[in-house]
Parts: C-alpha cells; sequence; structure tokens
C-alpha cells in the first residue's frame, strides 16, 4: 500500500538545487511533480536558490507556487512555516555527502518535518561518491572529504536524512547500492524523473531540409580537466563543417548560474564561446549558441529539431533518448556511466546511443567517424 493516503488537497514542500541556472534540475523538478498530478488540488511551495532564475525557467509554476529563497543564515527559518502548512515534504536530486552545509540543511528539515508528523520523501536522490567525476580516483576523492572528521559528519547525516524519510527512490544503482551499505535501507530503484514526462518521441531527423544539425552540450570545466578532448571537439567541427557545407553546430548550454561572470566552472556558455573564439571567421556564420537560459519546452523543441548531439552532460543524454536524437556520449561522469549499463540492460542503448567515448582518450577522428555513421542512417 502507498505511503502516501491523501484523498486531496496536497501541500507539497519540495527542497533542492533550484534558481541556480541548472536546466537538469529544473527538469527534474517537474518529472518529480508529474509523479504527483492526480493530488488535486496541490499547494506547492519551492525552496530556490534565486527566485528570479526560477521564475525564468517556469513562468506558470513561479506565479502560482510559494517561493522561498534559499540563504545560508535565515534559511533554516524561513523553512518553518511552509513545513507548518505542508502535509508533504520531497527532497530530490542532488550529491549530498559532496557539501556538509547542504546535507545538514536537508537533515535538519527532515528532522523538523519528522517531528511535525509530515511524510518525507527523498525522489531521485543520487549520494556521494555518485557524484564523482570519471578519471577521479581513490586519492582525489580522500582530499575531497578534507579531514576524516568532516567525512565522518557527512556519512552521520547523510545515515540522519536516510533514516528520517518515509521513501528513498534513487536514479542511479550505485546510489542503491550506497544507501544500502550506510543504512540497510529498502531503497527503490526508479528511472530518472524525465521519462515522467509526457514527451512524444517524434523522429526529428532532417527535419530541415536546408542544414544538418548537430548539437554539443558541454560543461563541467572539461577545458581544465580534459584539456585534450576540448582540442580534439574543436578539430572534428572544424573538419566536419568544412566538409559539410549544409552542417550547422548548435551549442547549447545546459547550465548557466549567470550570464554575466563567465568565469564560473558550471557555466557551460563559457566553453561554448572558448569554441567559437577559434573557429576561422568563415566558419563563425554556422556556429549558433544559445545565450540564454532555455525554459523546458524551448529546449525540448530545439533537441528535437537535431540530427545528432555530443553530449558531455547527463540530462542532455537523457533529453536525446527520450525525444529519439541520435547521441554521441562522452561521459565524464559515473552517473552517466550508470544510465548508460541501465539502457544496455534494458535493450534500448542501440535506438539512439551512436557512441560512447572516454574523455581522456577521444580523438578528432572518432566524433567525425560518429556523425558520419548518424548522418548515413538517416540518409
Amino acid at each position: 500500500m502507498s505511503i502516501l493516503n491523501f484523498a486531496s488537497n496536497v501541500k507539497i514542500f519540495v527542497i533542492s538545487n533550484l534558481g541556480s541556472g541548472n536546466f537538469g534540475d529544473e527538469l527534474n523538478l517537474l518529472g518529480v511533480l508529474y509523479k504527483y498530478r492526480r493530488y488535486k488540488p496541490i499547494r506547492l511551495t519551492i525552496v530556490a536558490n534565486e527566485p528570479q532564475i526560477f521564475r525564468e525557467y517556469h513562468p506558470i509554476l513561479g506565479k502560482h507556487a510559494s517561493i522561498i529563497k534559499s540563504n545560508f543564515v535565515f534559511g533554516f527559518i524561513s523553512v518553518i512555516p511552509p513545513l507548518l502548512r505542508s502535509n508533504l515534504v520531497i527532497i530530490t536530486g542532488g550529491k549530498y555527502m559532496k557539501n556538509l552545509y547542504e546535507i545538514f540543511y536537508l537533515a535538519y528539515i527532515a528532522l523538523l518535518g519528522k517531528l511535525l508528523r509530515r511524510k518525507i520523501l527523498l525522489e531521485s536522490i543520487g549520494i556521494y561518491p555518485y557524484g564523482t567525476r570519471v578519471g577521479f580516483n581513490i586519492e582525489a576523492l580522500d582530499k575531497e572529504l578534507n579531514s576524516y572528521k568532516l567525512g565522518l559528519i557527512r556519512l552521520l547525516l547523510t545515515k540522519l536524512l536516510l533514516a528520517l524519510a518515509d521513501r528513498v527512490s534513487v536514479r542511479d544503482i550505485s546510489s542503491k547500492i550506497l544507501i544500502n551499505l550506510i543504512i540497510g535501507k529498502k531503497v527503490l530503484f526508479e528511472i530518472d524523473p524525465i521519462f515522467n514526462l509526457p514527451i512524444n518521441v517524434t523522429n526529428s531527423l532532417l527535419q530541415d531540409e536546408s542544414h544538418l544539425l548537430l548539437g554539443l552540450a558541454i560543461g563541467y570545466v572539461i577545458d581544465k580537466r580534459f584539456p585534450n578532448l576540448m582540442k580534439e571537439l574543436y578539430k572534428a567541427i572544424v573538419y566536419l563543417m568544412k566538409q559539410r557545407p549544409r552542417l550547422k553546430i548548435i551549442c547549447v548550454p545546459f547550465s548557466i548560474p549567470t550570464i554575466k561572470d563567465l568565469k564560473s566552472p558550471d557555466n557551460d556558455l563559457r566553453l561554448c564561446l572558448q569554441l567559437y573564439a577559434h573557429l576561422p571567421d568563415e566558419l563563425k556564420a554556422k556556429f549558433v549558441i544559445v545565450k540564454e537560459r532555455l525554459k523546458p519546452i524551448e529546449a525540448i523543441q530545439l533537441l528535437r529539431k537535431l540530427d545528432c548531439i555530443v553530449a558531455l552532460r547527463y540530462h542532455p543524454f537523457l533529453l536525446a533518448i527520450k525525444l529519439g536524437v541520435p547521441c554521441l556520449i562522452i561521459p565524464h561522469e559515473l552517473k552517466v556511466l550508470d544510465y548508460i549499463n541501465i539502457l544496455t540492460k534494458y535493450k534500448l542503448r542501440d535506438s539512439v546511443i551512436i557512441g560512447v567515448v572516454t574523455p581522456d582518450t577521444v580523438s578528432s577522428h572518432e566524433i567525425v567517424a560518429y556523425f558520419e555513421r548518424c548522418i548515413d542512417n538517416i540518409s
């Protein structure tokens, strides 16, 4: 029997990494909320890092939901009123053991909610070391923990958060294994919330007969972590645009924390502009950069038009699968590798994934070959 026994009038309080300029977090929210669409009416309160950015992504939701600004000092006080008027608390996303303050904040909310007899759900979460980058070794992970004491505090707070939850669901196998090791709690494995959304799979190939459209979804300071990858990607782009006059490159930033500060490590726009700056002048007109934050429906409509996408980020890769757009995946996070294995298990991989290459060894020849293969398949 479901732990949710609400007949109607559900009052949901959502805590996640929202309003930070990361498109994937906003899309995750929609996927999670879609699961509760049968409960009507729903009163929604959301914690967002920057309410204005949240409203950019969700103009309709932003008008009807109560938005609370997350901040270091007053965040512990501002969550009390919505907890008092809610009957369901949803905590979703994140890598909770990565940030000591964040895990403490979430454990505090869960404990307060439990004292008020609220239902506490951890939806589609991922926990440390699930969020670590591909290529990191044990020594690097130890350094990230800073010290044994801080690592132990993170572990204890994570155990507390998991123990307080009425239900825990994860979107990756690594997190499920880790939670079982930490607390031995029963964990539900559920497919990523993006797949909850009613997005129709369409044959988007060659909708624009005048151009071939190759999408780029890059991020996570790959220029510093994998400098060879940026060089090889640049060489592949230049070669393809010279060889195929009909080709256009569409660079889609999925994380834009701030449009003005391009030094932010998680700002994809910086990497797109970096590639553009090095292109020969005659090719720049065929390299299009999306310079504004896209609403979910806008991003979906754009990705549908692509003939192929090179995905280094997690959510563009999932959206490509959802939309049936062929994609070349360059995984640099364990969660991406996890999902590739899941898709292989369910025999979904070959239908959309045209290739998987490692970021530290990929060559421009591989990228070109996979794109040519994609074009051959749709010609």
